[in-house]
């Protein structure tokens, strides 16, 4: 009688050996079509990164340019709020003084 272990093993012995060598014959010619038919994917996959990220780099830089131009205005105003403040509260100092000026005259 045969050993059941033998027997379990030396076919899948054999299965593994088979697989292992026809990998081993076969691979390299998989291999070389995979990575030509790879290769020109990959560029173009890069490229296109390439194009997005050039593309972001300008939308960005317009943003950059667009709030620059944003704060400015807001600046401007600011600027132009606080001097006419500044022209109000002379002008309500002058009449003040021309007020003091009067009453003091009159008495």
């Amino acid at each position: 009688m045969a050993d059941p272990i033998k027997s379990a093993f030396l076919p899948g012995v054999a299965v593994g050996l088979g697989i292992g060598l026809g990998l081993a014959i076969f691979a390299p010619g998989v291999v070389a079509a995979v990575a030509a038919s790879a290769r020109p994917l990959a560029k173009k996959g890069i490229k296109m990164s390439m194009e997005a990220m050039e593309r972001g780099r300008e939308n960005m830089g317009e943003a950059g340019e667009m709030a620059e131009d944003f704060f400015a205005e807001i600046k401007a105003e600011i600027m132009e709020e606080r001097r006419q403040e500044a022209a109000a509260a002379e002008a309500a100092a002058e009449a003040v003084e021309k007020a003091g000026k009067a009453a003091s005259a009159e008495a």
